[in-house]
């Protein structure tokens, strides 16, 4: 029967009778071309087996259950404003009758004009792709006579633009080709019209208990982004302290951020997008950080195999953040996290599975008071720096270093922090300019 359900995904590869008819080798041909894939408890079958597998489970005697679990976009109103030949009619009334399909048309038949009418009809959001920017004005100009559509409503991504409307948007084929063009379609599309449950809360509470919040973010954008906000959190709220090596300062955080971070695209990718209401979470505790996606582990991966076999519960996500360098296509991201931390001499995280997914790591109280001495020294670093200016207000900043005895870099940390607490200010251009203490002529 297995077999028999993957027969309607796998074709027969022209090119393998090609070369067996000019007796050329098919070392590396395959026979079959197969449409399907497999994990530990499904079969991924394209779009359009459905009726074949329904048929043979029929003449199995069995019945298929069917539970449709793709996301319903949010309707958007088009009224189309032309008229249809018979032909175009004909060709229209076959294609809707189907949740999806193919028309194939010779030049001239129209196609733009019954794009546009299968737009209206859908009432979803359309993307229009295009290999060539010319052609993507000449739909331009047909979805705004045909849909009363104006310019501005209308998105484009490649031939020059990169801005999206989520109503109707344009787009070069090549754009969907390069690497930094794929997240911003996922904002566009996936995440703020299809799956309107793929954001993200950074919550930092005070305490150890989920009581008191004293600083919280919510991210609605594409996942790179989320990504990116969640680290940006992270180092915010974390102890670090500062060790010269050489003539360089390094920045070490009490929990190392390689961890944290291969956790986080951890929650991005293995999160299950089809529970609505939920959402991947950074929470960030006095003691600890809990990083929980929605989903538990992958249907069919034993708690006994996790961290040591690989199952990806969303493939293009995957490959998008390897594309990105953010992970590795391995399955080691788990073993990676224990090792790093185990290097910084700290307790392994912990893993809670049970329908939820919660990567928790644990801070050191030792490193937090280590850290508030050395903040210590870098406050009163900075009173110096303002007493120096107040004296002198054309110091340089290889003058602060040499008089305070640290690094250059270590002053213009100093004086960035200033500027931002609006302590001081610098009038003029570095060189022949001066600083001026807020609240001092």
């Amino acid at each position: 029967m297995l077999s028999q359900i993957k027969h309607p995904a796998a074709l027969h590869n022209p090119q393998f009778y090609k070369n067996e008819s000019r007796r050329f080798s098919n070392h590396q041909t395959p026979r079959f071309i197969k449409c399907f894939r497999e994990d530990f408890s499904h079969i991924h079958l394209p779009r359009g087996t459905i009726e074949d597998v329904q048929a043979l489970a029929r003449e199995a005697g069995s019945d298929l259950i069917s539970v449709d679990r793709r996301i319903v976009p949010e309707k958007i109103s088009l009224q189309f404003r032309g008229t249809l030949s018979p032909e175009q009619d004909v060709a229209m009334k076959s294609v809707l009758a189907h949740d999806m399909g193919m028309l194939v048309a010779p030049p001239g038949a129209g196609k733009t004009v019954m794009g546009c009418f299968a737009a209206a009809q859908r009432g979803v959001p359309t993307l229009v792709l295009g290999d060539r920017k010319p052609l993507l004005e000449q739909w331009r100009k047909q979805i705004m006579a045909l849909l009363g559509l104006v310019s501005r409503q209308i998105g484009q991504v490649g031939g020059g633009r990169d801005r999206q409307s989520g109503v109707v948007d344009l787009a070069t084929i090549q754009s969907l080709a390069r690497r930094d063009d794929l997240p911003v379609f996922a904002n566009a599309w996936q995440m703020r019209r299809f799956i309107p449950q793929a954001q993200m809360s950074l919550i930092a509470f005070k305490g150890t208990e989920r009581v008191h919040i004293f600083d919280r973010r919510d991210v609605r954008d594409d996942l790179l982004t989320q990504f990116k906000e969640a680290i940006n959190f992270i180092e915010k709220h974390l102890n670090v302290r500062s060790e010269i090596k050489g003539l360089d300062r390094e920045d070490i955080y009490e929990i190392p951020l390689a961890a944290l971070r291969e956790a986080v695209v951890n929650a991005l990718m293995h999160r299950d997008y089809s529970i609505t209401g939920t959402q991947v979470s950074v929470d960030i505790f006095d003691d600890r950080v809990e990083i929980t996606n929605p989903g538990g582990l992958p249907n069919g991966l034993p708690r006994k195999s996790f961290g040591t076999v690989s199952v990806r519960r969303n493939e293009l996500i995957a490959d998008l953040f390897s594309r990105l360098h953010k992970v590795e296509r391995a399955g080691t991201g788990i073993q990676r996290m224990k090792e790093v931390l185990a290097a910084a001499g700290l307790k392994a995280p912990e893993f809670e599975t049970d329908g939820f997914f919660r990567t928790i790591f644990f801070r050191s109280p030792e490193f937090a008071k280590a850290t508030a001495r050395q903040n210590g020294g870098s406050q009163k670093s900075s009173q110096k720096i303002v007493e120096f200016i107040a004296q002198s207000p054309e110091i340089t900043i290889d003058e602060l270093a040499a008089k305070l005895r640290i690094s250059s870099r270590a002053v213009k940390k100093h004086l960035s922090n200033l500027k931002k607490g609006g302590r001081i200010q610098r009038i003029g251009p570095d060189k022949g300019g001066h600083w001026k203490i807020s609240g001092h002529a």
